[in-house]
């Protein structure tokens, strides 16, 4: 296999070896060490690509070398320090916001961004989280579909990622990113792994008794990859990138895998291409960027949460 196929350019890359592309979760996750390792190394060329082990495995490129994994850590740790954008968490435990307010968060974050990765992240989480221009029957603004929780069981989609950002240590990025994920982590779960599919009809315990397991670290990262995802209206509802359909039953959620080193802002773009969203995207137009692997996977209500189940190839 040759190093362009294997996404070696400029080096082999440190092989983030717990992330496995075709989880949701940990596809965000990775794409949170690339903004955040961007964002806490301004003046160094921060890359990603995937290499096929046993599984699509993100490898990280930083100046074209390979860096330890402590170097890696110790960037993330930074990184999570500055909680850089996090401004936008404050708005509330939850997305059910009124227009107005809504509107006044967007108008705040727009006036205080700068050109710079850190200097725009307010606004790029405001800009993933929602918009006022739709709204729903409850005259609360519609938002991403990135979003699992409402309040139910009283689990907050903001607030989850605010006590995420509190309680993550170094050790839990050290146990998500190069090690198997053993979900020993209880609570503060985004929902973004199809693992978090607990339904009954599933399990021989009802799952609803048992504690529910987790990796703090990838969701830590995963929620860092929203701004990646900006949300735009379309008639009266509202289209997330990455993402097609809006009902409870034909919302899937589509990822590129590629395997030669790129840059956020190039993976900003390739996370946006409109081929992706097809049927059956074209390999043969996806393959000269670089693109080797497309997932999909369905985000489904199943009582009063949202999962996402076990991605395909497509």
């Amino acid at each position: 296999m040759n190093d362009a196929h294997n996404g070696n350019k400029g080096g082999t890359g440190l092989v983030l070896e717990g992330l496995d592309g075709a989880n949701p979760l940990a596809f965000l996750a990775a794409l949170g060490v690339l903004r955040g390792l961007s964002i806490a190394w301004p003046g160094r060329l921060v890359e990603l690509s995937w290499t096929d082990r046993d599984a699509w495995r993100p490898c990280l490129h930083v100046d074209r070398e390979t860096i330890s994994r402590a170097d890696a850590l110790d960037g993330l740790i930074s990184f999570a320090d500055l909680r850089s954008g996090h401004e936008a968490l404050d708005i509330g435990d939850n997305l059910t916001l009124s227009p107005d307010r809504f509107r006044e968060a967007a108008t705040a974050a727009a006036r205080s961004s700068t050109g710079s990765h850190a200097g725009r992240a307010r606004a790029d989480f405001i800009a993933g989280f929602g918009c006022e221009a739709a709204t729903d029957r409850n005259h609360v603004v519609r938002d991403t579909a990135l979003r699992t929780l409402r309040g139910a069981g009283h689990q907050h989609f903001l607030k989850t990622m605010r006590d995420l950002a509190e309680y993550t240590t170094a050790d839990s990025f050290e146990k998500c990113l190069f090690h198997p994920w053993n979900r020993s982590d209880q609570r503060l779960s985004l929902r973004w792994d199809p693992e978090d599919d607990r339904r009954y009809a599933l399990r021989w315990r009802d799952p609803s008794k048992e504690a529910a397991g987790t990796e703090w670290g990838a969701n830590r990262l995963a929620f860092e990859a929203i701004p990646l995802f900006p949300v735009a209206p379309v008639g009266s509802t509202l289209t997330t990138t990455g993402f097609r359909g809006a009902r409870a039953d034909d919302t899937f959620f589509t990822w590129p895998i590629w395997d030669v080193p790129v840059n956020l802002d190039t993976a900003r773009s390739i996370l946006s291409l409109d081929e992706l969203q097809r049927d059956t995207p074209d390999r043969h137009r996806l393959g000269p960027m670089g693109i080797r692997e497309v997932f999909r996977s369905q985000r489904m209500n199943t009582g009063r949460y949202r999962n996402f189940s076990p991605a395909r190839s497509v």
